[in-house]
């Protein structure tokens, strides 16, 4: 008795920045983000409404808002404490969720139905996306301790969308697809954009035009021609791809050279 007294003494004269501050507006702050999270399935619901009216523009244009939601949602997560004020709440499960439908199931559906690949191979493609993500989404050393994908982080969407504002030979598509399910399960360590710290504000700072750069793309009408075609604004755009591709094979090699590889990218 004596003991739980000075328990709540010591508690009662603690600074006030010093106690929980689990406030109700903190609670709405933090379930906020896990909404802003789940918003990016109905994102994709609609985008998958989209391609099935064959409004690709419009499924591009959502697909590029789902990747915004995406980059932003875990930062704001742990600014607002998410996880602590919402412990009941897993929103990795919740992230992994949206991610597969937009990251994973919608480019699937878009390779499946529309002039992507070559029409024989349209189901085959879009199931190697799929069978490849399920393995690459379960696998338990899919994001490594030090912020890294392992494998192919499943930018399926990325990757459709630059066929289709390139306008590749369906064939061309059908040999990205291969070579990225492949890639899958090859470990490679790439670099997770946000959290990975080797030259974290610089790859940040290229994204930002490349970003708008993808928006601009998929946002020009067709009947434009160059200098301002899609396509054109596409292959510039190309530059934040091979300083990404770079800067993730320099750093697997390096982890490679002082023996920091652990673990199989296999399921």
């Amino acid at each position: 008795m004596v003991e739980k007294s000075r328990v709540l003494i010591q508690y009662s004269v603690m600074p006030s920045d010093s106690k929980p501050k689990n406030s109700l507006g903190q609670k709405l702050l933090a379930l906020s983000v896990h909404t802003l999270t789940a918003l990016g399935s109905v994102i994709g619901l609609i985008a998958f409404a989209a391609a099935g009216q064959g409004d690709w523009s419009t499924v591009y244009l959502l697909m590029l808002i789902t990747v915004l939601i995406d980059s932003a949602d875990g930062t704001l997560a742990r600014t607002f404490r998410v996880k602590e004020l919402l412990p009941q709440i897993d929103g990795s499960l919740m992230d992994n969720l949206v991610d597969f439908v937009n990251y994973s199931l919608l480019p699937a559906f878009v390779l499946l139905i529309s002039p992507i690949l070559p029409e024989q191979f349209r189901l085959i493609g879009a199931a190697m996306v799929l069978i490849s993500s399920c393995f690459q989404f379960s696998h338990t050393n899919a994001k490594t301790p030090d912020h890294f994908f392992r494998g192919f982080p499943s930018y399926w969407n990325i990757l459709v969308i630059y066929l289709a504002l390139l306008e590749t030979s369906p064939r061309t598509s059908l040999a990205a697809v291969i070579i990225c399910t492949i890639l899958t399960f090859v470990p490679i360590y790439y670099v997770y954009p946000s959290r990975t710290p080797f030259l974290r504000n610089l790859t940040l700072w290229l994204s930002l035009p490349w970003i708008i750069m993808m928006f601009a793309a998929v946002m020009i009408p067709s009947s434009l021609s160059y200098p301002v075609s899609a396509d054109m604004v596409a292959f510039y755009s190309l530059y934040y791809i091979i300083y990404y591709l770079a800067l993730s094979l320099y750093l697997t090699f390096r982890r490679i050279s002082s023996g920091h590889i652990s673990g199989n990218h296999t399921g």
